[in-house]
């Protein structure tokens, strides 16, 4: 089993590595890690690279100490950040790609939206404020009586936390939902309409900033 950890080295890297590392070790299963240099960045693009392999090297020394098993393999291609996650996680048939929602609390980041959006493996997006083990567990399931992916119930197990189904007019589950929930997983269907993945991702992370937010899709 692998788990990718896409960084940009952002406000919100710290907690996804944070994340990466429990839950490799949890699973348990190999961590690879990947950073993209944006080729719209301009500038010296042979510079970024060489410099986000050196973070990424040494990312990969502190996941290694805190336990985690980290693939010798680092993914970094001078590419789209959001093009490049959704191609890798394709490519190395990864369980769960995990990353930060790349803005403050409260707010996704525009990678992490276009990720969700059309992600075909579960996807764990990690807020600033986001910390420690993740005890308690949301799963919005809509009004649509699909049936729920299995995704959510394995990691519930693994991570040992609570699972809540909750079903009904999203607004109304979100403006309910206490502030202690961990994560908050929302099944989607990626394919049929992304936009409003994003609609609903945003809700969550407004109504809960110090949430994880794990979009499920139901073929994931």
């Amino acid at each position: 089993m692998r788990i990718l950890l896409a960084t940009a080295f952002g406000n919100t890297a710290t907690s996804a590595l944070g994340h990466a590392i429990y839950l490799s070790r949890r699973l348990p299963a190999e961590l690879l890690l990947l950073h993209a240099t944006a080729p719209r960045l301009g500038g010296d693009l042979a510079a970024a690279f060489q410099a986000g392999e050196t973070r990424l090297r040494a990312l990969r020394e502190e996941a290694s100490r805190a336990g985690a098993r980290v693939s010798a393999t680092l993914i970094q291609r001078i590419m789209e950040p959001d093009e490049l996650v959704v191609a890798s996680a394709r490519e190395t048939g990864v369980a769960l790609i995990v990353m930060g929602s790349g803005g403050p609390a409260g707010r996704l980041g525009s990678v992490a939206e276009q990720v969700a959006s059309r992600v075909r493996a579960p996807l764990w997006l990690s807020g600033s404020d986001a910390v420690g083990a993740p005890r308690r567990i949301a799963l919005l399931r809509g009004e649509t009586g699909d049936p729920v992916p299995d995704a959510p119930s394995r990691l519930a197990g693994v991570l040992d936390a609570d699972l809540e189904m909750c079903d009904g007019p999203v607004d109304d589950i979100l403006r309910h939902l206490p502030r202690q929930v961990d994560i908050v997983g929302v099944a989607v269907r990626p394919e049929e309409d992304g936009d409003a993945t994003i609609r609903l991702l945003r809700r969550a992370s407004e109504r809960l900033p110090r949430a994880s937010l794990l979009v499920v899709p139901f073929d994931g």
